[in-house]
């Protein structure tokens, strides 16, 4: 049974979000949980007290969306914070958010003009021909045909050499882009919990002497990818099959949404060119899984 209430209102989840915002320098977060309703929120104590969901909550209903404003009204009734910040977006419902909800823009990485964009795959009827980028489905298909070897954790217990290769898999696929690392060993023991737990999964793929890892959080209406690695930089038609065996585990599961992430408008931003002239870059990558794609506004 998949979590009803979105990732980013629950307290295991959040704990994560807190043990990473640490490893980062930031060690003024805490997680908050309303009695009532069991709904979590991190805490900024370096902003007074400021309450937010960190990362984007995907709602699907109009129930859904009257729910969290009552949520938000009791943190406010009893005054647990100084100021709320709720992020928001629907695949469904983003005609009455554009028009009754103050779509402020997100400040994050970019700049502050540029407008946040929910990257989404809807998984109901997810299957190969459903991703938009015909190269992400010849990596697929050429995975399957080499017979790239996979396998999912869900509701298990993930052995310790396979935490330990998808810590030192995320390290190096960082450094090979010209970033550090930080997330500590503590933060990769909450993530083995959360994929006991049922609120994550997490993907192994293999073909010679390449590997490749994708995780992500999963509650009935949104998963989120979180993290994924490798250990040769080469051959990237692993990754995708990684994250293609992913969504068909959540599909199987009973989860709707699937978020690949918060980008800048597409008008906004530039996809790297290699060499060769071929696609490249994160953007890139998350955009050529999406078949939606929502603005994010800030509900207060």
């Amino acid at each position: 049974m998949l979590l009803e209430k979105d990732i980013f209102f629950d307290k295991d989840i959040l704990t994560l979000w807190k043990e990473i915002r640490f490893c980062h320098g930031e060690p003024w977060w805490e997680v908050y949980t309303e009695p009532t309703s069991g709904y979590s929120l991190m805490c900024n104590n370096s902003r007074f007290g400021f309450l937010t969901t960190l990362y984007g909550v995907h709602i699907v209903s109009m129930e859904e969306y009257h729910f969290i404003e009552e949520v938000l009204k009791r943190f406010k009734q009893q005054r647990m914070a100084s100021q709320i910040e709720i992020l928001i977006s629907s695949a469904t419902l983003n005609d009455f958010l554009l028009t009754e909800v103050n779509p402020d823009v997100v400040a994050k990485e970019w700049n502050k003009v540029q407008r946040p964009i929910n990257v989404l795959v809807s998984l109901d009827n997810f299957n190969i021909k459903s991703i938009s980028s015909n190269s992400h489905r010849k990596n697929i298909k050429k995975a399957q045909k080499l017979g790239v070897k996979s396998k999912c954790y869900f509701q298990e217990v993930i052995p310790n050499d396979i935490m330990q290769e998808f810590f030192e898999s995320c390290r190096i696929s960082r450094k090979n882009i010209g970033k550090q690392f930080r997330h500590s060993k503590k933060s990769f023991l909450i993530r083995r919990e959360l994929v006991l737990q049922g609120k994550a999964i997490l993907v192994k793929t293999s073909y010679k002497d390449k590997i490749s890892y994708v995780y992500a959080l999963i509650s009935k209406n949104n998963g989120h990818y979180l993290d994924s690695g490798y250990n040769i930089l080469e051959h990237a038609f692993t990754g995708h099959f990684a994250q293609y065996k992913l969504m068909l585990l959540m599909k199987k599961l009973g989860c709707n949404y699937y978020s690949l992430g918060i980008l800048p408008e597409q008008s906004s931003y530039e996809i790297k060119r290699s060499s060769t002239g071929k696609l490249m870059g994160v953007d890139y990558y998350k955009n050529g899984f999406a078949n939606r794609r929502v603005p994010e506004f800030v509900l207060r």
